[in-house]
């Protein structure tokens, strides 16, 4: 997480204690979740091969854990191929793109999987969400898929913790304007943004009627983006000049 949880808990002192997590891998967040007063998680993974580690990791932390195999998928019950890549952090139903050269992966076994929408399976299984205020989505550009899965489930959450990419790290990947305005439509304004230098990181959604929308954390958000626009090509730095002044002066005009 590039987003730290002593942050945000300060930052929005009705921090949500329960996280559906979606994309486990191998529970990297369960030290950080457990010391930052995290009760309860339900991690979902869908490579499942995962899935033995991540049960004997969760062994060690005094978390309320729930732990499910699933492929998720737009579409209910189709058949998914799942690339795996030498990289396993990397792995994703979709094709690599500028990340196979940032970590120099390729895809090593692909796999044949019926992938599973959220709101079908959790229906099925009576797993019930009603406690669960903050989604953590980590699915290496199938973040906003994964979100429309969940139908009329996303009104349960307030906040929304996604990784997001400024560029298409891999093939017809959720990119992070993809994110913004899907989520605008219901009623999140993204409220927390980090990037890194590889052009991928993380951002915070925040229902509108939880936090009034921040001038000051709008502006250097805009900034960061436009910061690493500028890094990643020389050529569009008067580009994003100009789209972050526009920024400043519509937000004031405002």
């Amino acid at each position: 997480m590039l987003l730290s949880l002593p942050y945000l808990k300060k930052m929005y002192p009705n921090f949500p204690t329960k996280i559906l997590h979606l994309g486990a891998h191998l529970a990297e967040e369960a030290e950080e979740y457990s010391a930052n007063d995290i009760t309860d998680v339900i991690w979902v993974e869908g490579n499942s091969k995962l899935v033995d580690g991540l049960k004997t990791k969760l062994q060690n932390y005094p978390i309320n854990s729930q732990i499910y195999n699933i492929m998720i998928s737009e579409k209910d019950k189709e058949e998914i191929i799942f690339n795996i890549t030498d990289f396993d952090q990397s792995s994703s139903i979709l094709e690599p793109a500028l990340t196979q050269k940032l970590h120099k992966t390729k895809i090593v076994e692909t796999q044949k999987i019926v992938g599973r929408r959220l709101d079908s399976y959790f229906l099925e299984n009576s797993i019930v969400l009603n406690d669960y205020r903050l989604m953590v989505i980590d699915l290496q550009g199938y973040e906003l898929y994964a979100i429309k899965s969940l139908g009329k489930l996303l009104n349960n959450f307030d906040f929304i913790m996604a990784e997001i990419n400024l560029k298409e790290l891999y093939k017809n990947c959720t990119l992070l304007r993809d994110l913004d305005v899907f989520l605008a439509n219901h009623g999140f304004v993204r409220k927390e943004t980090f990037v890194n230098e590889n052009f991928w990181g993380d951002a915070l959604y925040v229902r509108t009627n939880i936090t009034g929308f921040s001038f000051v954390s709008n502006i250097l958000n805009k900034f960061n983006i436009q910061y690493y626009n500028f890094i990643s090509s020389r050529k569009h730095f008067h580009r994003a000049l100009k789209s972050f002044a526009y920024t400043i002066y519509y937000k004031i005009k405002s």
